[in-house]
């Protein structure tokens, strides 16, 4: 049996985020270049694991506020969520569900926007909805409204002052 792993290196300041991915799940480090490379990178770095280390769930970074980095992430959660997980702790007990599983509807994805707040993108039935969030609670701010049909693309930026709505779907045979 062969392994197949493709690394993405993600740069956030002066800290940066490994991910392994395989060919269905993924592993997630982190390396803090203030601590590591104070006065360049001149050898080996030493990231620390995030997550587990078992190739058992999916986790795909959202946005961070500080420390705290939110992913959407299938770890105990089948139709996802979004957790918490602070890079100066990541003990898997001390992660915090920001979006928890829902129920019935697929957490598909999800987005920082506006500096603060978080859009998330569900499967509920056979359409999308999609909601803004506060990126600290998880609390639903507004529901948008949308017709039946799919979120093809989104626009928006952690970094941007107000997000985009979505003005286009499209309904297909």
């Amino acid at each position: 049996a062969y392994l197949i792993c493709i690394t993405q290196i993600q740069f956030y300041g002066k800290k940066i985020m490994i991910a392994y991915l395989g060919l269905k799940y993924n592993l997630l480090y982190f390396c803090d270049l203030e601590e590591q490379a104070k006065d360049g990178i001149t050898g080996r770095l030493n990231p620390a694991p995030l997550v587990p280390e078992t190739f058992d769930a999916d986790y795909d970074y959202v946005a961070n506020v500080g420390p705290k980095a939110i992913f959407h992430t299938s770890r105990g959660a089948r139709n996802f969520k979004l957790v918490s997980i602070d890079v100066n702790n990541p003990a898997e007990s001390a992660w915090v569900d920001i979006v928890p599983e829902h129920a019935k509807d697929v957490l598909e994805w999800s987005t920082g926007v506006a500096g603060d707040k978080l859009i998330t993108c569900y499967m509920q039935d056979v359409k999308h909805v999609m909601q803004l969030r506060s990126l600290s609670s998880g609390e639903v701010l507004h529901n948008f409204q949308l017709d039946i049909g799919s979120i093809t693309g989104f626009s928006g930026d952690i970094r941007q002052g107000e997000p985009l709505p979505p003005t286009h779907h499209f309904l297909g045979p």
